[in-house]
């Protein structure tokens, strides 16, 4: 590269891990070579850095678009990965790559749908950057869950890591005690594939939570409740569609803990009462739509 200029460090912390991005620059202002180092690795880790360093810088230098390694590293998942400190923009990370990539999409590209904080909300605090993401077009379920969610933050980001860790031994469970016969297996099976999904899901709503508990300048708000919705969604329409052919024991346990956890977060699940009864049955059918109905009143 003979018509490098210029470039910028920026060093932060992923999962506790220091990580030190240096770029280069083409004379035109695009990036042209990416160094990552990463202090006290294995020696191992630090020469598969150089590789990767050196597999990048050499795409760029010949004109593959930094947009193609981005949707290709972004959200990759491997540890070290969570909270990030040390970047005013970024503040979770699901591996390094996701993060250094995130970090040049919103330097070189203006990507500031991967930032956690947008530029014009730097100094702003929590709370105001929570409210400045809702609009006269928010939805009224939108504002009920927006309510509830900055005011029960603690308690969600603690049922949701509790209900990841129960889904899981649901899933190894399953996994473990799987029917004889053909049809029972295609059931549990499927029903697998839905729990890993709502694990899925489930994981991502936590790490919005935990940024906006971890960081006083966060804008992940909006994006959690839109996560609540979609999750509501998915284990409403798996109850309604699917009650008479799970276990009862799992059918109560994926309703009442959903149930309880919707309730918290200011959503309600609406599922029909057919699948209730099937569910539950009579009698607890009836506290259950009271409790909802009393949820839609606060």
């Amino acid at each position: 590269m003979h018509q490098r200029v210029k470039g910028y460090q920026q060093e932060a912390t992923v999962g506790g891990q220091t990580v030190l991005v240096e770029t280069r620059e083409f004379e035109n202002g695009e990036l042209g070579e990416i160094q990552i180092k990463a202090p006290k690795v294995a020696p191992l880790t630090s020469e598969f850095l150089t590789c990767f360093n050196r597999a990048v810088s050499i795409g760029l230098r010949f004109g593959i678009p930094l947009d193609e390694f981005v949707e290709e590293f972004v959200f990759t998942r491997f540890p070290p990965d969570g909270k990030v400190e040390g970047n005013s923009v970024i503040k979770m990370a699901s591996s390094i790559p996701d993060y250094v990539f995130r970090e040049l999409a919103v330097a070189y590209l203006g990507r500031n749908d991967l930032a956690h904080i947008k530029p014009d909300e730097l100094g702003l605090n929590g709370k105001d950057i929570f409210e400045k993401q809702f609009d006269e077009e928010t939805s009224e379920e939108e504002l009920t869950i927006k309510n509830k969610f900055w005011k029960n933050r603690q308690s969600l980001a603690i049922s949701t890591a509790s209900i990841i860790d129960v889904i899981s031994n649901q899933v190894d469970d399953l996994k473990s005690t799987m029917p004889n016969d053909e049809a029972g297996q295609k059931t549990q099976n499927e029903l697998i594939e839905f729990l890993q999904e709502v694990m899925v899901m489930l994981e991502s709503l936590l790490a919005q939570i935990e940024m906006a508990l971890s960081s006083q300048q966060n804008s992940s708000s909006r994006e959690a409740v839109n996560a609540v919705i979609d999750l509501k969604h998915k284990v409403s329409n798996w109850l309604n569609n699917n009650s008479d052919l799970v276990d009862t024991s799992i059918r109560m346990s994926i309703a009442a803990t959903f149930l309880n956890f919707f309730s918290n977060a200011g959503a309600n699940m609406s599922i029909s009462t057919p699948a209730l009864l099937a569910i539950f049955g009579g009698g607890k059918v009836v506290e259950i739509i009271k409790r909802l109905n009393n949820n839609n009143d606060e």
